[in-house]
């Protein structure tokens, strides 16, 4: 790792303008290794412009000096660094901008994916944000409150408030680190739930009405339809109701269907660690990514063909894995 941050930080040194940029509608993650890297690219003097098209998830809404940018001018810049996105048809500022011509530096844990340019990727580590406290350490640059603070909300976001089982001891170690760097986790949680518990309550109720059950692969789904999700006052991401379902004890995985754009579904996969399922692989076949336990994939198909093509997958899944998720023979399947 300390070659791949020599060859990234040289890279960044011989930059004049560099846009960050994550995946299109980024969770907390994302979005909170987005503006870590911006304050710490300007402390070293660097032009630097976060790029997102998203407002700021509520858990980093604690800032007066972010500046992140919904345009830019695609010729001006020299440097994409690119955060948390999977594979490139994710990363935002190539789906605005197709026609950018940039070197591109991507850091980012998810271990199953296509990502692009000079690479630091760890799939090993529970968030992209730990994965950046890592690199501005190495860079040898100052945390200060902000920084900090950003990089502990990603973390809180990616491990469920340090529940899941991704939460090593360094991560926790980190954790209290940054805390001590001027990070407060109840400042943080406090923004995260900034929303009434009855808003919360009532666009909760409405997606635990969608939610179904398949008896013959014992997924747990819920379909989300665009006119659902325009009328949520709260964030899916930040919600996350897939993890949520996932804890269901009849659940193999759970599955949240959304039709953020009419006619594109934006699928989550989330699974237990108990349940011998690699949900990385699944979305793997759609073409998205993620981790074993946490993945997604967009999908243009009716939600009656991506759920029967789940439970395809889920079903050849058991036949090609052991119960405790470890493979007989290749994982390849094909629709």
């Amino acid at each position: 790792m300390t070659n791949l941050f020599s060859q990234a930080k040289k890279l960044i040194d011989n930059t004049k303008i560099i846009a960050i940029s994550t995946h299109e509608n980024p969770d907390i993650d994302g979005f909170g290794s987005m503006l870590a890297m911006e304050y710490v690219l300007k402390q070293m003097g660097k032009n630097v412009l976060a790029f997102s098209l998203a407002s700021t998830p509520n858990a980093l809404n604690f800032s007066s000096s972010q500046t992140v940018v919904n345009n830019l001018n695609p010729v001006e810049i020299d440097l994409i660094i690119g955060l948390d996105y999977g594979s490139p048809e994710r990363l935002e500022i190539l789906k605005v901008y197709p026609e950018i011509k940039a070197d591109i530096l991507t850091i980012d844990h998810h271990a199953i994916g296509d990502q692009i340019g000079l690479k630091i990727v760890d799939g090993n580590i529970s968030s992209t944000a730990e994965l950046v406290y890592d690199f501005i350490k190495f860079l040898g640059e100052p945390i200060n409150s902000e920084i900090a603070a950003c990089l502990l909300a990603g973390i809180m976001s990616d491990t469920g408030n340090f529940r899941y089982p991704n939460t090593s001891a360094q991560t926790l170690k980190i954790a209290g680190e940054l805390m001590l760097k001027g990070a407060s986790l109840q400042k943080i949680s406090k923004a995260a739930n900034s929303l009434s518990p009855d808003a919360k309550m009532a666009s909760l109720t409405d997606i635990f009405a969608k939610i179904r059950t398949s008896a013959r692969s014992n997924l747990v789904f819920a379909v989300i339809d665009h006119k659902l999700f325009n009328s949520f006052e709260i964030s899916l991401e930040e919600t996350d109701i897939a993890s949520i379902l996932s804890a269901a004890p009849e659940a193999k995985i759970a599955a949240t269907l959304t039709e953020k754009t009419p006619g594109l579904f934006h699928v989550s996969l989330r699974a237990q660690q108990d349940r011998g399922v690699n949900v990385a692989e699944i979305a793997g076949a759609f073409g998205g990514g993620g981790h074993k336990l946490a993945a997604a994939f967009h999908s243009g198909e009716t939600p009656e063909n991506i759920i029967k093509k789940i439970e395809n997958l889920l079903l050849a899944f058991d036949l090609k894995f052991d119960f405790k998720g470890s493979p007989k023979s290749n994982f390849n399947i094909e629709f």
